[in-house]
């Protein structure tokens, strides 16, 4: 990959330069130039191209082109990101993520619903509806979010209440049964006081998977959900503005799509013949308050919010019809969390923010295991996690041109899990019943330092050094009796971060390049890994290089370009092992130096491009193509061959209709035209057996559509 990192040199060296080029190149140029990205990164309105640190923000528009109807589908959208499409997906961004998807672990990449952290990673399956924007900020975060997180945020960001009475509706129909139904109204009861805004949304989609002779109805990717979501803005002075929310998520759609590996040859993936039927609901509950106070001088902020999920799951555990092996889950997770940062009002030499952090949660989880000879019931009914933090930073503007950043960050975790319980069979024989607790605390302090340079108006470089923290933890009670370890703690994990960048636009702001290179040393990566019956996790050291570049290009008044990539370099250190289980031997160390980190593929990137054709009557027709394409990618940490995705591409085609002087639109689209099946249907994550068994999850087959929307104003 020197070649890509050559030509992130070249790219990086040329935004330096004084701008005589765009000047030369902008002399008849046309009118149409790029829109200005707001984004909210930093906890403030502010311009992309004016921060310091590496952010992808999607646009609604993005997120439909896409068919992303929830967080699970942007993987496509940026480069760098993976995420899985399970129940309770795992996200890995720049090489940073966390297979401990247990009440016992935390997230490597936080995820925030209009700006509060959500602890449970099923709550990334919640639909997208209504709404401005989803930000992906990248590198260690903590300095000016609420909780802490080692690999980066994503941020989903809804259309909060106008001053204006308005509303719309969107509808979009497709094959495999799909329907996609949103209504959203906006209504200002008060002028310029007080408004609300109601969105509702329903989808429904048909299992992509065959299950035999029993029901498919909870499988293959099915989709059968329903979202409110209520929103009040109270401006009682131009001082002080309050908003409320309420949302509520419902879903009794279906497992991801699983074949075993390796297949049978001349098997299809889309048909598994399973002798357990799946079955799975998700109920998710969210209210939050946001309170601002702003003056000329200062801008006081609260955030609160209460958040209450269930997920319930049964499923087949070797994914055929050959053992009769099955089990289910029951979790429970109920959240609240209180945010409150101060800061100036900016534009003076000295800007700066303060914040404290308080997040408290508590979950219960009940999970019953068949696997013939063998049956358990595992339950944790009481497991509680708090997290406490004051953060700040400061930059001060030694002039129009120059600045310098600092942040400081000291974070409390607690962790505590009461009176766990095992019991079963084995082989006809009764296991006693067991019971067992545990509890730790971590803490750590981080900072980061952050140097900006405007090379001219429309050239930003930067270059930032900091560290980031997640909370170590312990394994559940009942995997320590299980494994017989001493010490059922895990460590801290941390990273050391480097990044240097520039964010620039040239040729009268219709081309647009920001491009980064960073450097990561990656410690105590935590890792889940299956032994004696349980759960263990350990830590291992790892080091990450990588360059991300993104450009936007209008070729003309009509027509326009993206391009997206990044390159990563991941690997863990000489010496590192892990243990696994489908070594040859039996379960056994293997040393894992050299490898990669599992969902981090070297290269992948995003090719775009739209035109749009203007008809004599006035409206528009406007064909677009996006393409993703992702290098081999490994699911697991311990380089064997059947563990490795291939490369593989996804491109999706869609061609909008917008008449001229009406509130309507109409779109068709085709998304997945490769249509990979068979042995090159793409997997995105493995579950191993203690016996070394693999099932993995699947990409969905080629959909096709169409939209259509109307606006009431």
């Amino acid at each position: 990959m020197s070649n890509f990192r050559t030509l992130g040199v070249s790219v990086l060296l040329a935004l330096m330069a004084t701008g005589a080029v765009d000047k030369a190149l902008a002399q008849g140029s046309p009118s149409v130039v790029l829109e200005e990205i707001i984004v909210t990164a930093q906890k403030r309105e502010q311009s992309l191209q004016e921060l310091p640190l590496s952010v992808t923000a999607l646009a609604a528009e993005d997120l439909q082109r896409a068919g992303a109807v929830n967080l699970t589908d942007i993987r496509t959208l940026v480069p760098g990101l993976s995420i899985d499409n399970t129940q309770s997906p795992q996200v890995a961004l720049r090489g940073i993520t966390s297979n401990n998807l247990l009440p016992t672990g935390d997230p490597a990449v936080a995820t925030h619903y209009n700006g509060v952290y959500i602890g449970r990673p099923s709550a990334l399956r919640s639909s997208f509806f209504d709404l401005a924007r989803v930000e992906v900020l990248k590198g260690p975060q903590g300095i000016l979010y609420g909780r802490n997180a080692t690999g980066g945020t994503i941020n989903v960001i809804y259309n909060r209440p106008e001053f204006d009475t308005n509303g719309y509706v969107d509808a979009q129909i497709g094959n495999h049964g799909y329907s996609n139904i949103t209504g959203v109204a906006n209504l200002e009861a008060v002028e310029d006081t007080f408004a609300v805004r109601a969105a509702a949304n329903y989808q429904q989609r048909d299992s992509f998977a065959g299950t035999g002779s029993v029901s498919n109805d909870h499988f293959g990717s099915a989709l059968d959900d329903r979202s409110v979501r209520l929103q009040a803005l109270y401006n009682p002075t131009d001082d002080l503005s309050l908003l409320f929310g309420f949302s509520t998520f419902q879903s009794d759609g279906g497992l991801a799509a699983t074949r075993p590996i390796p297949m049978p040859p001349g098997s299809n993936p889309f048909e598994s013949s399973l002798n357990t039927e799946p079955f799975w609901s998700d109920d998710q509950d969210m209210f939050w308050l946001e309170a601002n106070y702003e003056t000329d001088q200062i801008q006081l902020t609260y955030l609160g919010a209460a958040f209450d999920g269930e997920t319930d799951r049964f499923f087949d555990v070797d994914g055929t019809d050959f053992l009769p092996q099955e089990g289910s889950q029951a979790l429970t997770g109920e959240q609240t969390s209180h945010e409150l940062r101060l800061s100036s009002a900016g534009g003076d030499p000295l800007d700066w923010m303060v914040g404290l952090y308080y997040f408290d949660e508590d979950t219960t989880r009940v999970a019953d295991v068949n696997l013939g000879p063998i049956v358990l019931d595992i339950a944790i009914p009481d497991f509680n996690s708090t997290s406490r933090a004051v953060f700040g930073n400061l930059t001060y503007n030694f002039n129009e041109s120059f600045r310098i950043g600092a942040g400081l960050r000291y974070s409390d975790d607690e962790k505590e899990e009461r009176d766990s319980t095992r019991e079963g069979f084995a082989f006809g024989m009764p296991i006693p019943l067991t019971v067992a607790s545990a509890s730790g605390e971590w803490n750590s302090t981080d900072w980061q330092l952050t140097l900006e340079y405007d090379a001219n108006d429309d050239s930003l470089l930067y270059a930032k050094v900091g560290t980031g923290y997640k909370a170590g933890g312990f394994v559940d009670a009942i995997s320590v009796l299980l494994t017989g370890i001493t010490d059922p703690t895990f460590d801290n994990e941390g990273i050391f971060a480097i990044e240097i960048g520039h964010k620039s636009e040239f040729l009268e702001d219709r081309l647009r390049i920001n491009s980064a290179f960073y450097w990561y040393d990656y410690e105590d990566h935590q890792v889940v890994v299956f032994f004696g019956g349980g759960n263990i996790v350990e830590n291992v050291d790892a080091g990450i290089f990588g360059f991300e570049t993104n450009i936007d290009f209008v070729i003309s008044d009509n027509s326009q370009l993206f391009f997206s990539l990044a390159n990563n370099d991941s690997e863990y250190d000489d010496g590192e092992t892990l243990i696994d289980v489908t070594f040859p031997g039996g379960a056994a160390p293997v040393d894992v130096g050299g490898n990669r980190i599992p969902l981090t593929p070297e290269l992948a990137f995003n090719l775009g491009f739209e035109h749009s054709f203007r008809l004599q009557n006035g409206a528009s027709l406007t064909p677009s193509i996006v393409m993703h394409w992702e290098d081999d990618n490994p699911l697991r940490q311990f380089g064997y061959g059947i563990d490795v995705q291939e490369s593989w591409s996804e491109t999706n085609f869609q061609i909008s209709y917008r008449p001229a002087n009406a509130n309507w639109y109409l779109d068709g689209w085709i998304r997945n035209i490769e249509d990979r099946d068979g042995d090159d249907v793409v997997d995105l994550s493995y579950l191993v057996t203690g016996t070394g068994g693999r099932t993995a999850n699947f990409r969905a087959p080629r959909t096709y559509g169409v939209s259509f929307g109307y606006r009431f104003d």
